[in-house]
């Protein structure tokens, strides 16, 4: 072979045919091992990767591509030709073994010139410092390095290949700098975009996969061989998922015929040995075929990448456990039935943020429900959880084991709501929204009920100053109390007792201080997972944060009557009251006391509330952007614009006192007070900005943050793809943006308001 040599370095063609093996040289001929070593011999440190390409007609096309070689490498080539169109239907992948035995050097002269470093900590990065101008091109020369020979066919001809060259070298200069989380995702958002932009054929049930895992059939490797229908972007998924639990992948052969694939895979483990033992033998089998099916239905999922990082995060805690002895995490061996997986699919690509909240610490939770994923058809009503959540108390024995048995039960109902709205379970947002209210009505009576009986046990009864009971309601404010709840909304409560006293047991305290304590105690019994996730809010009681957490109905009277200390605002804010835990009795007179205040026929001061409105503004949205919930047009201009009609007309018309949104504007219309076109638009805007902000605090996982992301961003595209909008539905969901602010500002007019105001007084 030496004509092999000719303009190329004889030190790079001795490295080349000495770290080979035998399979290399007896597959390709003279003539194309010296295109491989002319391609390879244009590496150096501003070339991280090379192609040669053929046309071998019918859309077909050979196309090798030499590189430095780096873990995971072979997933960025497939991710990025699946990016592009390109079909990968057969191929061989030849690696560099990491250093020639003597035997292998034999026969070799030049061979024995070469010493090679490999350092086992950095990997493939052989020692020596990047340069600022680029790697060293001695290191580069030590590298390891593949060839990579593949046939494949255009699905979208023709292929552009000046493109796929700049984008594999751009990657791989990524790689070799060690950046290799910044190259999958450029990848990883590539094929997220094309698989959007694909309308792939899913329909139908996939075959069984095929797996054998192989340590007979070769000295030094590892060999997997798969067979299974082909499915789009499966051979960069599965390698990925290799490359991100430490396998390197050193040969590959890819073979496809009639919809089918036969991919044989030589492996070893990050530190060059087989992959052995029953269990990470049946790990590797496990992640092919729940790959294998999610890729068959990646294409319904909101975000692909995620879904499959939050799976393989998932497959890892499983097996953590499994090492440590808990069983309990091989059922998943049992959910791989593509109704699961199709669900699971869906679940994953949702949301980080419900990973994090229910899945990696609770991840339990998950079987039950994908083992019956029948049960979620149903919609369970307060007295149903309610049942259920008191049959999970009755074997409570301690306070503690009390408030961790509520616990447990609140974030798996919790979580079986949040799959319902996911899996479209749930008719409308609505019946989301109530199912989710009757939830934490459930939680907060349950808690009030343990605290209170915890208390009583150390304080005795509270009791008014004649002797009589001392009563305790829980009202709701807010979305809760018009029980429209959407994901992560805080929960506004309001906590009166009906007078005086003190207690009647050996530790006396006054009623006071003991009803100070029972909310403290409901606050901490209800474990909120994250800011936004069952936060209690107590800021809108009588003085705020400088208030007591409970109040006596005297107080409540006096904070609220005429002449009292409350603002316009908080009328608004109690248009919403509504008892949902704690003595009826009581929640009636408050009821009653709430009437003679927001309703009382006063005109209010929008002026006032402009300047209020505009300080929100100030304080909620950053310049520049724009806010579903705080901007104008959004979702509280829809809120306050109800709560100002329901005030000004609820005096004389008791069917406007409503505490829900969507039920107020239906009573508005219905009774003429608007025209039937502005209750329409105005309920249309009120369920697209719910949709919209529950889709941006579970995308972003951050209940606070509701800014819209920019429109020809990709959070955008996986915003409205969590909305339910089809592929190419961003556009849709950037014209009912437009539409919705432009309808939602005109009907509101604030400067109207504000004369209307001026005039009356």
């Amino acid at each position: 072979m030496a004509s092999l040599a000719e303009g190329v370095s004889r030190r790079l063609v001795a490295d080349h045919l000495a770290r080979m093996d035998q399979a290399y040289l007896e597959r390709y001929t003279e003539k194309e091992i010296a295109g491989h070593l002319s391609a390879l011999s244009e590496l150096g440190p501003s070339c991280g990767c090379r192609l040669l390409y053929q046309d071998l007609g019918e859309s077909l096309w050979e196309l090798t591509v030499v590189a430095y070689d780096h873990q995971g490498l072979f997933s960025i080539i497939a991710g990025t030709l699946a990016s592009m169109g390109l079909s990968i239907e057969k191929g061989e992948v030849c690696t560099y073994s990491e250093f020639p035995t003597k035997e292998e050097a034999q026969g070799k002269e030049e061979a024995e010139k070469v010493r090679y470093r490999y350092d086992f900590r950095r990997r493939y990065m052989p020692k020596g410092r990047i340069k600022k101008n680029g790697l060293d091109a001695e290191n580069l020369l030590q590298r390891k390095k593949i060839v990579d020979v593949f046939t494949v066919k255009a699905l979208s001809p023709p292929p552009d290949w000046k493109k796929l060259q700049q984008r594999l070298d751009q990657l791989v200069q990524l790689l070799l700098k060690d950046k290799s989380e910044e190259a999958r995702k450029k990848v990883g958002r590539r094929v997220v975009e094309y698989l959007s932009r694909t309308e792939w054929q899913t329909a139908g049930q996939l075959l069984p996969v095929r797996v054998n895992v192989n340590n007979e059939l070769s000295d030094r490797y590892t060999v997997i061989d798969i067979e299974a229908e082909d499915t789009p972007a499966f051979l960069y998924l599965f390698t990925n998922a290799l490359a991100r639990r430490g396998v390197d992948i050193h040969n590959i052969h890819i073979g496809t015929q009639k919809g089918m694939v036969e991919d044989r895979f030589y492996i070893t483990d990050s530190q060059g040995a087989k992959i052995s033992g029953s269990r990470r033998i049946n790990e590797l089998k496990f992640i092919v075929v729940l790959v294998k099916q999610f890729s068959h239905l990646l294409v319904r999922s909101p975000d692909p990448i995620m879904a499959l990082a939050n799976f393989e995060r998932l497959v890892e805690q499983i097996y953590a456990d499994r090492e440590t002895g808990a069983e309990k995490g091989w059922k998943m061996l049992d959910l791989t039935e593509q109704p699961v997986m199709e669900a699971l699919a869906r679940l994953f690509g949702m949301s980080n943020f419900l990973w994090e909240d229910f899945l990696r610490l609770q991840y339990e939770n998950l079987f039950p429900v994908f083992a019956d994923l029948e049960a979620l058809e149903n919609y369970k009503d307060r007295a149903e959880m309610w049942s259920e959540c008191e049959m999970e108390l009755l074997g409570a024995t301690s306070f503690e084991d009390a408030a961790d048995r509520l616990n447990r039960f609140k974030d798996r109902e919790m979580f079986r709501i949040d799959m319902r709205h996911i899996l479209d379970k749930i008719r409308s947002f609505t019946e989301f929204s109530r199912e989710l209210t009757d939830l934490v009505e459930v939680v907060i009576e349950a808690a009030y009920r343990i605290a209170d009986s915890h208390l009583r046990e150390r304080y005795g009864n509270p009791l008014l100053k004649d002797g009589k009971p001392c009563n305790f309601a829980i009202f709701a404010l807010g979305k809760a109390g018009g029980r429209e709840l959407g994901y992560a909304s805080d929960i506004e409560l309001l906590f009166v007792h009906s007078g005086n006293g003190s207690t009647d047991g050996d530790n006396v305290v006054s009623t006071s201080v003991y009803f100070e304590k029972l909310v403290q105690m409901i606050i901490k019994i209800i474990r909120a997972k994250r800011q936004g996730i069952f936060e209690i809010d107590l800021r809108f009681r009588p003085f705020g944060n400088q208030g007591p957490l409970s109040n006596t109905l005297k107080q409540m009277e006096e904070y609220y009557s005429e002449g009292g200390q409350a603002w316009d605002f908080e009328r608004q804010c109690l248009v919403r009251l509504r008892l949902v835990a704690g003595d009826p009795e009581l929640g009636s007179r408050m009821i009653h006391l709430r009437d003679g205040f927001v309703y009382s026929g006063k005109r209010l001061d929008f002026a006032e509330l402009y300047r209020l409105r505009q300080r929100q503004q100030k304080e909620f949205v950053k310049p520049g952007t724009w806010n579903a919930k705080f901007s104008e047009g959004g979702l509280v201009e829809i809120e306050y614009h109800v709560q100002h009609l329901q005030i000004l007309h609820g005096a004389d018309d008791t069917g406007m006192r409503c505490t829900g949104t969507r039920d107020a504007l239906k009573a508005l219309g219905k009774s003429g007070y608007i025209s039937r076109e502005e209750m329409k638009s105005l309920l249309d805007a009120h369920d697209f900005y719910c949709r919209l902000i529950n889709g941006l605090r579970i995308l972003r996982g951050n209940a606070r943050d509701l800014v819209v992301p920019e429109q020809d961003s990709e959070e955008f595209l996986f915003l409205a793809r969590r909305m339910g909008y089809s592929r190419g539905g961003e556009s849709r969901l950037a014209e009912n943006l437009v539409h919705h602010r432009t309808v939602v500002v005109r009907l509101v007019d604030w400067q109207s308001k504000i004369k209307q105001s001026v005039k009356n007084y």
